[in-house]
């Protein structure tokens, strides 16, 4: 498989980013995971910014599957783990 991410945020969040966030890690010993967190922007009103959210769920998720050593589900060890440390 051949994969790859771009991120267009809406053109009203174009200075900030956006609020979505997104990785793939691929392994050398072939397989890998592909990530992708939806910012919320309703929690704009609840005083949280979606998009720290999103990349923090993405990077702690990334820093777990890094850490795996043997096959396994990635997908729910990333997001379990991932959300542990938010």
């Amino acid at each position: 498989m051949i994969s790859a991410g771009l991120s267009l945020p809406h053109p009203n969040k174009v200075a900030t980013g956006g609020e979505d966030a997104f990785m793939i890690h691929v392994r050398k010993a072939g397989g890998g995971s592909i990530a992708v967190a939806d910012g919320v922007g309703g929690w704009n009103a609840k005083g949280i910014n979606p998009a720290n959210y999103s990349r923090c769920l993405v990077h702690f998720a990334r820093n777990e599957i890094l850490k795996l050593t043997r096959k396994e589900d990635e997908s729910k060890e990333m997001i379990n783990k991932g959300l542990v440390f938010m």
